[in-house]
C-alpha cells in the first residue's frame, strides 16, 4: 500500500477521528516501514516535539515518544498531497545507487522512513551484513539528494 492511501484510509477509521479530537494541534509527521519484518506503515503525527504512531489493520495507537532532534528544532509537516514518489519507484531508486556504487554490500534490513526536512523525501537505509548502514534520500520527483555508507562499528 502506498503511503499516501495508508494516510488516508487511517484517518477516516474512528480511532484517529476520537484521538484526533483529543489532539487537534498534531499533524501529519512521517511514514515509517522495516520491510522485513512489516509491509504495513506504521504513521506518526507529531505537535513539533512528540510522536505519536499509529499502525493499521487493526488501528492501533502506540503511547507519545520523545523525538530524537536538536533541542532548537521541530519535526516539520510532512505534506500528504506532495507524496508523489511510489514506494516500488523509491526502491528501485535504492537498490540502483546500491548496485552501481555498493555493489558488494549484501543488505539483510531495509528501513523506510518518509519525511519532511525542508522537503518531503524517502530516507531508505539498509542494513548490512558487514556492519554498515547504507543510507540513500531521495526527493518525491525521485532524484537523489544524497547517499553514504557508513560503519554501525567504530574501529
Amino acid at each position: 500500500m502506498q503511503l499516501k492511501q495508508a494516510i488516508e484510509e487511517l484517518e477516516k477509521s474512528e480511532e484517529f477521528l476520537e484521538w484526533k479530537k483529543i489532539y487537534p494541534h498534531y499533524y501529519l509527521a512521517h511514514g515509517f516501514m522495516i520491510k522485513e519484518e512489516s509491509p504495513e506503515w506504521q504513521i506518526g503525527y507529531t505537535d513539533g516535539e512528540k510522536v505519536v504512531t499509529f499502525f493499521l489493520n487493526p488501528v492501533k495507537i502506540m503511547p507519545e515518544q520523545e523525538t530524537y532532534k536538536r533541542p532548537d528544532e521541530k519535526i516539520q509537516k510532512l505534506e500528504k498531497e506532495k507524496l508523489f514518489l511510489s514506494l516500488e519507484k523509491a526502491e528501485e531508486i535504492f537498490n540502483k545507487i546500491k548496485n552501481e556504487k555498493y555493489a558488494s554490500e549484501k543488505i539483510f534490513k531495509t528501513i523506510i522512513l518518509v519525511q519532511n526536512n525542508n522537503q518531503n523525501m524517502y530516507n531508505i537505509t539498509g542494513l548490512t551484513y558487514s556492519y554498515k548502514s547504507l543510507n540513500v534520500k531521495i526527493d518525491m520527483y525521485g532524484k537523489v539528494i544524497s547517499d553514504s555508507l557508513f560503519s554501525l562499528v567504530e574501529s
